[in-house]
Order: C-alpha cells, then sequence, then structure tokens
C-alpha cells in the first residue's frame, strides 16, 4: 500500500513539473521570473527531495542485489591500544574505548535471516558464503557478516532482509567488533590493528538522483 501511494504521488509530481514547463520556458525566453514562479518551483523542489527520501528503502533494496556496494576496508591505527595518543577523531577513540577494550570478546554470530546448509556450503538467500559464520554485528537495519575465511558480507533492512551477493572485502579476522554507523563497523583484526569496514551506503535524496535504478 505505501508503495503505491508513493507511485501515486510521484506520477502526481510528474504532472505539476509538465503544467509547470510552459511558464518556465517563458521566464528562459524574457530573462526573468516572476515572484508565484519562484515559489512554485521551491515547492516542487522540496516535493521532489521528501518523495526521494521516502523512496529510498525501496531503491536500497533493489540496488543491493545488483551493484558494487563499493567495500572498502582501511587500517586506522597498526597498534589498536595506542588509540588514546593516536590523531584519530574523538568519536572514533570512544567507541574503541568503550566497546573494544581489553575484555571485549565476540559474541556468537547471529544473522537476521536463516543460514541454509547446502552442498556448496552455509547459504543465506541462494548466497553461499566463504567460510563459515565467525561473527556478526548489527544495528537492527544493518548487518555486517564475516566469516572464518575473513569475507565480509552486507544485510541491509530496507522493505525486507537483503544480502549483498558478493563480499565486501577479503581477509577480514576481527577480534573484536562494533559498529560506527549504517556504514561501517570498526574491528580490531587478529594482529592488533584497529580496522574500518564501509560501503557506500544510500542515504540521501541527491545520491539516489545519481543512480541507474533500470540501466
Amino acid at each position: 500500500m505505501a508503495e503505491a501511494d508513493l507511485a501515486a504521488r510521484a506520477c502526481a509530481f510528474r504532472e505539476k513539473v509538465r503544467s509547470c514547463r510552459p511558464s518556465i520556458e517563458a521566464a528562459l525566453r524574457e530573462g526573468t521570473a516572476s515572484l508565484e514562479l519562484l515559489a512554485e518551483l521551491s515547492s516542487l523542489e522540496a516535493e521532489e527531495k521528501a518523495l526521494l527520501e521516502e523512496a529510498l528503502p525501496a531503491a536500497r533494496e533493489k540496488l543491493i542485489a545488483t551493484r558494487d556496494m563499493g567495500g572498502r576496508r582501511e587500517v586506522l591505527l597498526k597498534d589498536a591500544t595506542k588509540i588514546l595518543e593516536s590523531g584519530l577523531p574523538d568519536e572514533v577513540k570512544a567507541l574503541v574505548a568503550e566497546h573494544l577494550g581489553e575484555d571485549a570478546e565476540l559474541a556468537e554470530p547471529e544473522l537476521p535471516l536463516e543460514p541454509e546448509e547446502t552442498g556448496e556450503g552455509i547459504a543465506v538467500q541462494g548466497v553461499v558464503l566463504k567460510g563459515n559464520l565467525w561473527c556478526t554485528v548489527s544495528d537492527g537495519t544493518v548487518c555486517f557478516a564475516i566469516t572464518d575465511e575473513g569475507a565480509a558480507y552486507l544485510l541491509e533492512r530496507n522493505l525486507t532482509w537483503k544480502i549483498a551477493p558478493e563480499p565486501l572485502a577479503e581477509e577480514c579476522f576481527p577480534a573484536w567488533i562494533v559498529q560506527e554507523s549504517p556504514a561501517s563497523c570498526l574491528f580490531v583484526d587478529v594482529d592488533g590493528a584497529l580496522e574500518r569496514l564501509s560501503y557506500n551506503r544510500l542515504d540521501t535524496a541527491e545520491a539516489l538522483l545519481r543512480e541507474q535504478l533500470y540501466a
């Protein structure tokens, strides 16, 4: 129902834009625009942004299965025990100090989707994982799942939970892990380095405008 309502509002918005075109063309010819036209264009811009923001979950659900999620793995600090003396942002220091201290332990991995045993290995929504689940971290909307072979997978909850078919990164071996944001997590690897795993999350109306949903 929500999707149907959004589609109907998008159609109505297109009609508003179409009806406004003669006034826009006249303003371009004359080199000036009335206050009424400027107000209408401002209203249309705000309406377009609101529609795009409402469309984000459906767009993310489509794109997670079809596009490269832009996974990135970067070493922030070679020795995580020296976090307080590092030049990293205070919010990173606080998060590491709170969650990734000496007593931190990996919790039992927990997926928002039921994994299946197959002849090829463990599968989630038909995606055969590279290895067995080693650890997971989730904020209820995004889940990072890492296997014992170091493959890091992304799961997103938009209209439903979906898993990206390809790993975000390889060679990830966390000893401790915590979610930093909807688009990233921090982990201390088995060698004691602090790393960040992140991806290009579609979060804004502007970003949605740049996506080719039906390429």
